[in-house]
């Protein structure tokens, strides 16, 4: 499997679900390389920038090398950070999860078909520098590339 490949799928995969959760009109934005002005939690990828105090992150993690990517195994963290007070870090992932349960099979806005999607795990990140609370769900998803 060349790297070229691997990165297109990655990027495929954590757009598809950026744009899904944005999409939900559940409180999120996703701009590809833009700045977010809109008021909502910024979507970001794998990246956990200082600023703005609440933030979205996507974190996609392989878990097979399948060249074809036909049915490929692939762990999704979504990574929340909020204000000084869990409550707020809980109410912004609240929606999400809601979201995400069951929602399979589909089909993301970038063509990638997710045939599980099942919650792992959520747990705690404690508080940044900042004293801004994190939290992560991790999930495990099943995809494929399909190929027209």
């Amino acid at each position: 499997m060349s790297a070229a490949s691997q990165t297109d799928f990655l990027t495929e995969y954590a757009e598809g679900f950026a744009q899904l959760i944005a999409a939900a009109d559940i409180g999120f934005s996703w701009r590809d390389f833009g700045t977010q002005t809109d008021g909502r939690a910024p979507i970001f990828l794998a990246d956990v920038p200082t600023g703005p105090d609440v933030v979205c992150t996507l974190t996609p993690s392989p878990m097979d090398a399948n060249p074809v990517y036909t049915d490929s195994a692939v762990n999704l963290q979504i990574r929340f950070r909020a204000g000084t007070d869990v409550r707020q870090v809980w109410a912004l992932r609240d929606p999400v999860r809601k979201l995400l349960a069951g929602l399979f099979p589909t089909r993301l806005p970038t063509g990638i078909y997710i045939s599980v999607l099942k919650f792992a795990y959520g747990t705690s990140m404690g508080r940044d520098a900042s004293n801004r609370w994190e939290w992560a769900d991790n999930w495990r998803t099943r995809a494929t590339e399909l190929h027209s």
